[in-house]
């Protein structure tokens, strides 16, 4: 369902600690729901990035196991905030579950924050 609605690419950063340059397809399927008149890039697709992003970094098939913080902190409107900047850190790995952080900005403007587990 979410398959087209990003255009991910990596920006030079090093060890755990990964940034993003995240560009948002405005005319993807989703928006015709999420809503007709005032697109909003939904909630679930921003937890869905930050699972996507940490397996691409831990190389590892995973699911979230639980999230200490979400917060939707603004809308991001594709026909106004088209792109931005998402960082993913895993803070640690231990027991099989990994500990992430994720923010999604662009410029001042944060979207999204989350500190979750995955396994």
């Amino acid at each position: 369902m979410l398959e087209g609605l990003f255009d991910i690419q990596e920006q030079p950063s090093e060890g755990t600690k990964k940034s993003y340059h995240v560009k948002v397809n405005p005319a993807h399927v989703v928006f015709q729901g999420h809503f007709p008149d005032q697109p909003v890039l939904p909630g679930v697709a921003m937890v869905y990035l930050s699972r996507f992003l940490t397996e691409k970094i831990s190389g590892k098939s995973i699911k979230l196991k639980d999230a200490s913080q979400i917060k939707f902190l603004n809308l991001l409107d594709p026909r106004v905030n088209p792109e931005f900047i998402y960082t993913n850190e895993i803070v640690k790995e231990a027991d099989g579950l990994i500990y992430v952080k994720g923010e999604m900005k662009f410029n001042e403007l944060t979207f999204f924050k989350i500190s979750a587990t995955y396994n």
